[in-house]
């Protein structure tokens, strides 16, 4: 029999459980929220708004009296 390997503290989910009589939607919504995937979603909210600005900053220039 194969023995259950623990997870790794940064996999843990972000927030506590309060109990664990969870349905397995929430348990899955738990693990959805770990910290890697909340990493993802903050650099790829960061990505969009780098890109926001950029394409602000070229509208600012190229509205720009010649």
């Amino acid at each position: 029999m194969m023995k259950i390997r623990q997870v790794p503290r940064q996999l843990q989910p972000v927030f506590p459980i309060a109990d664990n009589k969870l349905s397995s939607l929430n348990r899955t919504k738990a693990i959805v929220l770990s910290r890697a995937s909340f990493d993802m979603i903050v650099y790829t909210f960061n990505g969009f708004l780098v890109l926001f600005v950029n394409v602000f900053c070229f509208y600012l220039i190229a509205r720009l009296p010649t």
